[in-house]
C-alpha cells in the first residue's frame, strides 16, 4: 500500500463517518418527533405501553450520544483551529459544573464534594473544552464508583494549576495504567479495569479519556492517573498560566456573555446524559399533546409562552424549508399554535416566498436537492430586501467546523438534529425579539467590515502600479510587523504582472522569511498566495486583492509523511476497528425498538391514526439505520476477503420475488411506476440466492433514490445465450459522464454538495459489484447525461443444469406454550422481548446475567434459552458450556442473541454449544422458526 493511498484511505473513512452522522442524526429526529407526541398523547390505548414509548426514547438518546462522542475525537484531532480561548474565572466555573454534576446525581446514592480554590493568575481557557474535560473525567468516576464519594479540586500550583478528580471506585490494573488515554482503546482492549468493573461500569463510547488528553493538550497541559485497584483513582490535570502555549489568533481579550449562555445550554445537555444513567429521574421530554394548533405548545416553559403570546398578537410570520415530508410536517406541527407558517419544499420554492412576501425569520434545512441550504442563504443576504430575515440553520452535521462553517455563512443560528422543541421554539423568539431593535443598514457594514479585519487570512486591497496599500486586516498587519515593513517584498513582480496582463496570479506554499514569536519557531513560513485584479468601469484595473493563506502547517506535514506513514497505517487499522465497534452498539439500541415497533404494530389499528402514523414512521427508520449497518459490515467482509458465498441451485423467479418484497414498497412510498417485463422462461442461477436478491434489490433502491415522485422505473429480465441479463432503467437525474467510470468505486458518491434529500452512505453500488462479480457475472452503468435517466445492466451466468421447483411447504400454525428464559443485561432488550412473546402465548422469564440465569432453569426448567454473548461477569460463551454439563443441559434449545455477526463469531458460538446464532435486531419471523422447531422436537 503506499502513502498516498493511506492518506486518502483515512479521508475517505473521515468522509464516510461524517455521511454517517448524518443519516443516523436524520433519522434519530424523526424518530424523536413522533416519540414525544406519542408519550404526551392521553389516548388510553397507550396506556400499557408507556414502558415501551420510554424504551424508544432511550435508545435513540443512546444513539445520539455514540454519535456526538465519534465527532467530538474527530474534531479534537484538527488541533486548536475550531477553539476559542478567553479570560475566565475558572475557579466559580468549575465550581458551577461540580453543583451541576452533584444534582445530576443526587439519586445515585454518591456522595460528590467540589473544592476549587481562588487563583492567583487570570487563567484563559476555551471553555467549551474545559468543560468538557471537567464532566468527562466527572463522569468517568461515576461509572465505575458503586459507593463512596467522588471529589473534584482545583488547586493553585505555582507557574500552574490543577484540576483533580478522585473517586473510591473500583480502581484501574497496574497493567493498564499505560493504555487508559488511548483512543479507541476500548475497542481494542476488552477492559482497563477489573472484573468488578465490568458489572458496575455504565454506558459509554470508550472514547471520553481520549478526548480529555487531546483538550488538555491543547491547552499546552499534562494529564496523568494514579490507581489502586479495588480502592479508587485519581486523574490529575496540570495547565500552565498565561498564554504564550496558545494560538494567538484563538485568543479573546474579554470574556463574551452569549458563550456563557451556550455552555449553559451544552453544561445542562451533558448533565441530562448523565441523568439517563438513573432512569427514575429522568424528566419526561413533552409532558402535552403538540398536534393542536389552537393554543401554545405545552412543551415551553411559562416564561417563553407568555413572550410567545405577545408574539402571537401580532401573528408574526416564519418560513420553514425543508425538503423531508415528514421532517417538515413535524417543525409545522411545532411551531403552528405560535406563528403564521408558510412551507416550502426546497430553496427554489423558498424564494418565491421571499420575492413576494418576505417572512419575518426563516427555518432552513441545510441539505437539500439542488438548491440547498447554503445557496438560499447567499440568495437572502444577496437581496436588500431580504437581508435583514433571521435565518435559522437546521442540520444533522454535528461537528464545531460545520456550526462555524454554517454561521460564517450567513445563518443568525445553528440547530442540529435531533433538537429539543423547546430550544428551537426559544431560539426563534430570541431572534424575533432580535429585529425588533436591529439597524439592518448599520449592522451590515460593520458586520462585513469586521469580517474582512479579523480574518484569520491575510487581506489587503493594494491601489495603483505603486502598489500602496489602501487597506490591510490584521493579520496582513502582522504579517507586515514580522517580515520587517512591507510584507512579502518579492510579490512586488508578481504584482506588476496582474497589472501588465490583467490576469490573477497564485501560487501555492510559497516560503517567506519572518522573524520568530518565540525560540520554538522556525524563521520560515509558507503561504498560499492569491493577487485577483479588481476592474473599473472602463474595464481597466484599478486595484488588485492580496490574499495570502498560513499553510505552513500543511507543508511541514507534507514533509514529514514518509516518517508519518506507518503511524496513518496504524490510525487506519484503528478507525476500522472503532467503526466495528460502532456497528456493535448500534445494534443493541435497535433491537429493542425493533421489538417495541412490533407491539405498536400489534396496537395501531385500534388506537388512534396518530398511532398508527407513528408506528409507520419509527419503523421506517429503524429498518433505515439497521440497512446502513448491514452495508457497513458487508463492505468490511468484502475488502478484507471474508464474505463467504452460500451456492445453491435456484430459480430466478425466486430471486425476483424475494427482491421485489422490498422494491415494491418502496416505489409505493415514493410514488414511483415500477414495470417489471420477463422473464419470459424459466431459468436457474447457481449461486448465494440471499446475495444475488440483495444485488438486484440494491440497484432497484439506487433507482429510487435518484428518481423524483412521479417518475418511471423498469425492471426487464431477458436472457442473452448461457447468461440471464437484469436490466434497470429509470427517469431520474442521470448520472454526469465523467462521474461514469467511477460510480462502482468505494466511499465514492455521484454528489458530494449537500443535496443528501435521497440518504445513503454510498456503498450500495460497491457491494453490487463486487457479489455479482464473486458470482463470476459483471455489472455496468449508463446514462445520457443529467436529468436524463441512467440504466444498470447486470450478467451473471446461467446454471447447467435446471433446478426443480418444489411447491412451497404450508405454513406451520404458530406455536404458543413454550417455557422461554432470557438472558441479557440489556434491560430494554429483554423486557420488549419478553412482552412480545408473552403476546404470543409464551410463559417468559428474564435475568441479567448468568448466575440468575443458572438458578432460574433449574427451578423453572425453560424450553428455550436466548443468551447474550455480551453478559457482565460469566459470559454467554462460559454459560452455553455449563449448561451443556448439567444433566438437563441437552435438552434445552440454546440461541445466542448478539450484535457480533462474523463467521468467527457464529463459529465460536456452535462449539461452546448453541443451537442457533441470531443477530441483533432479530426478525420475530427467525425467533418463530426456532420455536417452531423446538415445538416439533419436543412432540
Amino acid at each position: 500500500m503506499t502513502r498516498g493511498s493511506d492518506a486518502i484511505e483515512a479521508n475517505q473513512a473521515n468522509d464516510l463517518l461524517a455521511d454517517l452522522s448524518h443519516e443516523l442524526r436524520t433519522s434519530l429526529t424523526l424518530m424523536l418527533g413522533p416519540l414525544t407526541e406519542l408519550m404526551s398523547s392521553d389516548d388510553p390505548a397507550l396506556e400499557p405501553y408507556r414502558d415501551q414509548l420510554r424504551t424508544l426514547k432511550r435508545g435513540n438518546q443512546r444513539i445520539t450520544r455514540l454519535v456526538t462522542a465519534a465527532l467530538d475525537l474527530a474534531s479534537a484531532d484538527e488541533g486548536p483551529g475550531g477553539s476559542t480561548f478567553q479570560p475566565t474565572d475558572l475557579a466559580q466555573f468549575t465550581l458551577d459544573l461540580g453543583r451541576l454534576f452533584r444534582e445530576a446525581t443526587r439519586h445515585s446514592g454518591l456522595e460528590v464534594q467540589v473544592h476549587c480554590d481562588e487563583l492567583p493568575e487570570a487563567t484563559v481557557v476555551d471553555r467549551s473544552a474545559w468543560e468538557k474535560i471537567v464532566l468527562n473525567l466527572l463522569s468517568n468516576a461515576l461509572k465505575y464508583t458503586n459507593r463512596g464519594c467522588i471529589e473534584l479540586s482545583l488547586k493553585d500550583a505555582g507557574t500552574h494549576f490543577v484540576l483533580e478528580v478522585t473517586d473510591t471506585g473500583c480502581g484501574i490494573a497496574p497493567e493498564d495504567l499505560g493504555h487508559i488515554f488511548e483512543r479507541f482503546a476500548r475497542g481494542r482492549r476488552p477492559t482497563h479495569r477489573s472484573a468488578e468493573a465490568n458489572k458496575i461500569a455504565r454506558q459509554g463510547t470508550g472514547i471520553g479519556l481520549a478526548l480529555t488528553k487531546r483538550l488538555v493538550e491543547i491547552h499546552g497541559g499534562t494529564i496523568r492517573v494514579e490507581s489502586k485497584l479495588g480502592f479508587g483513582s485519581t486523574f490529575l490535570v496540570s495547565m500552565p498560566y498565561g498564554v504564550a502555549h496558545l494560538p494567538k489568533d484563538r485568543i479573546l481579550e474579554n470574556a463574551d456573555a452569549s458563550v456563557d449562555d451556550d455552555l449553559s445550554l451544552s453544561t445542562s445537555r451533558s448533565t441530562e446524559d448523565i441523568e439517563h444513567w438513573f432512569p427514575s429521574t429522568h424528566p419526561t421530554l413533552l409532558n402535552g399533546p403538540t398536534s393542536s394548533f389552537s393554543s401554545p405548545s405545552p412543551i415551553l416553559t411559562e416564561e417563553i409562552s407568555f413572550n410567545l403570546r405577545s408574539l402571537a398578537q401580532e401573528r408574526r410570520r416564519v418560513l420553514i424549508v425543508e425538503d423531508h415530508d415528514d421532517m417538515r410536517a413535524y417543525l409545522a406541527r411545532l411551531l403552528a399554535p405560535h406563528y403564521a407558517i408558510d412551507l416550502a419544499s426546497d430553496g427554489e420554492a423558498a424564494l418565491e416566498f421571499l420575492g413576494s412576501d418576505p417572512p419575518d425569520l426563516v427555518v432552513c434545512d441545510l441539505v437539500m436537492p439542488s438548491f440547498d441550504g447554503f445557496a438560499l442563504m447567499e440568495a437572502i443576504r444577496g437581496n436588500p430586501k431580504t437581508a435583514p430575515i433571521p435565518v435559522i440553520m437546521i442540520s444533522a452535521r454535528a461537528s464545531q467546523g460545520a456550526r462555524i462553517e454554517g454561521l460564517d455563512r450567513g445563518a443568525d443560528d445553528y440547530v442540529v438534529k435531533p433538537f429539543s422543541p423547546r430550544e428551537l421554539v426559544a431560539k426563534i423568539q430570541s431572534q424575533l425579539k432580535l429585529r425588533r431593535v436591529r439597524d439592518d443598514a448599520e449592522r451590515e457594514r460593520a458586520k462585513v467590515y469586521r469580517a474582512l479585519y479579523d480574518a484569520p487570512v491575510a487581506i489587503a486591497y493594494i491601489e495603483g502600479r505603486g502598489h500602496e496599500v489602501v487597506f490591510a486586516n490584521a493579520a496582513y498587519e502582522t504579517l507586515s510587523a514580522t517580515t520587517d515593513g512591507r510584507p512579502f517584498e518579492a510579490m512586488q513582480e508578481a504584482l506588476s504582472h496582474v497589472y501588465e496582463t490583467s490576469k490573477p496570479w497564485s501560487r501555492r506554499e510559497v516560503p517567506f522569511q519572518v522573524q520568530p514569536t518565540s525560540p520554538d519557531e522556525s524563521e520560515v513560513r509558507f503561504f498560499n498566495i492569491s493577487l485577483q485584479p479588481v476592474f473599473g468601469s472602463t474595464s481597466d484595473i484599478v486595484a488588485v486583492l492580496f490574499f495570502a493563506f498560513d499553510v505552513t502547517d500543511l507543508a511541514r506535514a507534507r514533509q514529514r509523511l514518509q516518517e508519518l506513514a506507518s503511524d496513518a497505517e496504524l490510525e487506519t487499522k484503528r478507525k476500522d476497528s472503532f467503526l466495528a465497534m460502532l456497528s456493535h452498539e448500534l445494534r443493541n439500541p435497535l433491537a429493542p425498538i425493533v421489538s417495541a415497533v412490533e407491539l405498536l404494530h400489534g396496537i395501531a389499528p385500534k388506537s388512534a391514526p396518530e398511532v398508527q402514523w407513528a408506528a409507520e414512521v419509527i419503523g421506517r427508520q429503524a429498518q433505515h439505520l439497521t440497512s446502513m449497518v448491514e452495508d457497513l459490515l458487508d463492505v468490511a467482509r468484502l475488502t478484507t476477503g471474508r464474505i463467504a458465498l452460500h451456492k445453491r441451485l435456484v430459480p430466478v423467479e425466486d430471486i425476483i420475488r424475494t427482491a421485489l418484497d422490498t422494491a415494491e414498497s418502496m416505489a409505493k412510498m415514493r410514488g414511483h411506476l415500477l414495470r417489471i417485463t420477463g422473464p419470459h422462461e424459466s431459468m436457474t442461477l447457481y449461486g448465494d440466492p440471499t446475495r444475488l436478491a440483495q444485488v438486484l434489490a440494491n440497484v432497484l433502491d439506487n433507482a429510487a433514490k435518484y428518481t423524483p415522485s412521479g417518475g418511471d422505473i423498469h425492471l426487464d429480465i431477458e436472457r442473452a445465450g448461457s447468461e440471464i441479463v437484469f436490466k434497470v432503467s429509470d427517469s431520474g437525474r442521470g448520472i454526469d459522464p465523467q462521474f461514469l467510470p467511477r460510480i462502482f468505486d468505494l466511499f465514492v458518491q455521484a454528489d458530494h454538495t449537500l443535496d443528501r434529500a435521497s440518504g445513503g452512505l454510498g456503498l450500495g453500488l460497491t457491494l453490487v459489484k463486487q457479489l455479482v462479480e464473486m458470482h463470476g457475472g459483471r455489472v455496468s452503468a449508463s446514462s445520457d447525461g443529467l436529468d436524463r435517466g441512467s440504466c444498470f445492466e447486470i450478467v451473471i451466468p446461467l446454471a447447467r443444469r435446471a433446478a426443480s421447483s418444489p411447491s412451497p411447504a404450508p405454513r406451520p400454525p404458530e406455536i404458543t406454550g413454550l417455557r422461554i428464559l432470557i438472558v441479557d443485561d440489556n434491560l430494554d432488550l429483554a423486557d420488549t422481548l419478553a412482552l412480545l412473546l408473552r403476546r404470543r402465548g409464551h410463559q417468559v422469564s428474564t435475568a441479567a446475567d448468568g448466575d440468575r440465569a443458572l438458578r432460574q432453569i433449574e427451578a423453572r426448567s425453560p424450553d428455550v434459552v436466548f443468551v447474550d454473548i455480551g453478559l457482565p461477569g460469566m459470559n454467554g460463551y462460559e454459560l452455553a458450556r455449563r449448561l451443556r454439563t448439567l444433566d438437563s443441559g441437552n435438552a434445552l434449545t440454546l440461541v445466542a442473541l448478539t450484535g457480533y455477526g462474523q463467521a468467527h463469531d457464529r463459529r465460536q458460538a456452535i462449539e461452546a454449544g448453541f443451537d442457533h446464532h441470531l443477530l441483533k435486531p432479530a426478525r420475530i419471523e427467525a425467533i418463530q422458526e426456532i420455536l417452531t422447531a423446538r415445538s416439533s422436537v419436543g412432540s
